[in-house]
This record gives structure tokens, C-alpha cells and sequence, in this order.
């Protein structure tokens, strides 16, 4: 478990030291592109501290706009007592403070955790799981996503996904400014796809 915990972390900080290293490279290239070295240290500035602003956006409101995007809402306690009180339950043997919970009102069946690490976590449950699944069941769905709360899985999935879609930003605007280039100087347009083709994976 432990170990789990610390490989979790440890992967975190790794993927968002990547992601910089080849933010960095992108705003070198594209400066290096646009006008020489000059620009190119500049473009490596510029995108290095937008990087790091990614990272932190990530860290801090990235559960917020993941909760946003689906619609979920925070549910009612005194609608919602069961859910509550499974929550409650898992949160007193986990030993974990009580997440926060959310609900989407949707047909399907679906369940998630997210959050930057226990203190901060949030467990969403779909209304159509809640119809589909008794007590015993909704427990065993439950526990499965806190688990992932303990685990600090919620953490890296969230960077992870964070850091994706803005590279995938990054990549459009890449891809668009090597359509426009004019052959002036090959090697240069070659590694703005190969720079854009790193993004897009």
C-alpha cells in the first residue's frame, strides 16, 4: 500500500517534469523558428512558465473543472442519506477525512473519484447507478473509488489528464504554424513536426 503510495507521487512529479521539458523544447523551437536564438529563449521562457502554470492549474482546480465538465453537483445529504452514510462508513475504515460527494444526473451507471490527494478528493455517482445497485453493492463501487483516494491514483490521473489536454492545445497551434511555413528552411520546418508530433502523442 505504501509502496503504492509513494510510486504514485513519484510518477506525478514525473509526468509534469516531462511535460515541461518538452514545453520548454517547443517554446525554444518555435522561437528559434520565428527569428533565431534570440527568440527561441524567449519561446522557451514563455512556454516553460505557461507549463508551470498548467501544472499548478492542474494540481489546484483540476478536480473542480473535471466535476464541472461531467455537471456534476454536490449532492444533498438529506436526499442522498444513504450514499452519505456508505461514505461515511468507508471513510471511518479507510481512515481518510469524509470526500466530498457528487452527483450527475444520468441514466448510465458510473462512478469516479478525483482529487489532488485525500484531503481534497471527491466521489461521484451517477443517478442511474444509484437505481441500478442496493446497499451492498454501491459499498463494493464505493470502496473501489476510495481506494483510489488512499492510493493517490486520483493525483496522477488528474495531472496526467490535465497535462494532456493542454499539450493537445499546444500540439493544434504547432501543427498550424508548420501549415503555414514556407520552405525557407527545411530542417527547421522538420523539427517543428517532429516538436508537434511529440505533443500530439
Amino acid at each position: 500500500m505504501y509502496h503504492q503510495i509513494t510510486r504514485n507521487k513519484r510518477n506525478s512529479i514525473v509526468v509534469v517534469t516531462l511535460f515541461l521539458a518538452v514545453w520548454l523544447l517547443a517554446g525554444f523551437v518555435i522561437g528559434e523558428f520565428a527569428g533565431g536564438t534570440g527568440y527561441a529563449i524567449a519561446g522557451a521562457i514563455v512556454l516553460g512558465v505557461l507549463g508551470v502554470l498548467a501544472a499548478l492549474y492542474s494540481y489546484y482546480f483540476g478536480a473542480a473543472t473535471v466535476l464541472s465538465a461531467v455537471g456534476a453537483k454536490e449532492a444533498d445529504p438529506r436526499q442522498y442519506v444513504q450514499l452519505y452514510n456508505i461514505v461515511q462508513t468507508l471513510s471511518i475504515g479507510d481512515g481518510l477525512p469524509v470526500p466530498k460527494v457528487y452527483i450527475i444526473e444520468d441514466p448510465s451507471p458510473n462512478a469516479f473519484a478525483t482529487g489532488r490527494d485525500p484531503q481534497h478528493a471527491a466521489v461521484t455517482v451517477t443517478t442511474g447507478l444509484l437505481q441500478m445497485m442496493n446497499r451492498e453493492e454501491l459499498e463494493g463501487v464505493l470502496a473501489h473509488e476510495m481506494s483510489h483516494i488512499k492510493n493517490f491514483d486520483v493525483r496522477l490521473l488528474l495531472v496526467v489528464t490535465t497535462m494532456i489536454g493542454l499539450a493537445a492545445i499546444i500540439a493544434s497551434v504547432i501543427w498550424n504554424g508548420a501549415l503555414r511555413f514556407r520552405s525557407r528552411d527545411a530542417r527547421a520546418l522538420l523539427i517543428v513536426f517532429a516538436v508537434g508530433a511529440v505533443f500530439t502523442l
